[in-house]
């Protein structure tokens, strides 16, 4: 939808898409990985959460006040997206496998359960409904950012946060 509704490109540059996302993973994935061990993991979820709310927001006032804005601008918006959520993803899976430090292989097996069923539901009932226009897209991005930050933050408050990890 993105590329052939929106941008108005052909099928053949889908890559326009697909690269600054791939490469965004990549860069957070590399960042990631040299920031274990050195920077708390509960930081590294506040910067991820905080570039991945600013970034949304950025894109939900550029939809809604420019919505023909320049191609590169939205690019390098997608990149750093993906920069933002691959710096959260590891700790956050590390987090969930913490939970469960007995059957860390079961608890591994029904994140990636959870997240294919996640998936499916999400571009077979939300994307047909909010890729209608980019500001649904933006919208809802924020919208569901957004609530996984608030259960971040309501998890950090709960008493029980960290125990599992000694037990």
């Amino acid at each position: 939808a993105i590329v052939l509704d929106h941008w108005h490109l052909s099928e053949t540059h889908f890559g326009m898409l697909f690269i600054p996302i791939v490469l965004g993973y990549s860069t957070g994935a590399w960042f990631s990985g040299r920031a274990a061990g050195r920077i708390e993991p509960e930081r590294m979820i506040r910067w991820g959460y905080h570039g991945c709310l600013l970034v949304n927001l950025v894109m939900l006032v550029l939809q809604w006040f420019l919505p023909h804005a320049p191609l590169i601008l939205q690019q390098l918006l997608l990149f750093s997206l993906a920069v933002s959520v691959q710096i959260i993803f590891p700790v956050v899976t590390l987090r969930v496998l913490d939970l469960f430090p007995h059957s860390r292989g079961a608890a591994s097996s029904a994140q990636a359960f959870y997240s294919m069923i996640m998936s499916a539901l999400m571009m077979g009932l939300v994307a047909p409904w909010i890729s209608i226009t980019m500001q649904r897209m933006a919208l809802c991005c924020f919208a569901l950012t957004a609530a996984g930050w608030l259960l971040w933050r309501a998890q950090l408050r709960d008493p029980h946060y960290g125990s599992a990890q000694h037990d």
